[in-house]
């Protein structure tokens, strides 16, 4: 969705701990339907760069 505010681009943007929870089950969710072995290659894309992109937010949490 383009009109939503992307965390990774958006500088008024704000990611705390109580959000955490939010974007660690998002990037489970894209790890799952990367899975799918039938996705067509331009989904797949798409799909690996949005996870590319929760993962610099997902990193701040998950990194000790």
């Amino acid at each position: 969705m383009p009109n939503r505010c992307q965390p990774t681009a958006c500088g008024n943007s704000v990611v705390t701990e109580e959000h955490a929870p939010i974007w660690i089950a998002e990037e489970r969710d894209l790890v799952a339907k990367l899975r799918d072995r039938k996705m067509a290659p331009h989904n797949r894309e798409q799909l690996e760069t949005e996870l590319e992109d929760v993962r610099r937010i997902t990193r701040k949490f998950t990194d000790a």
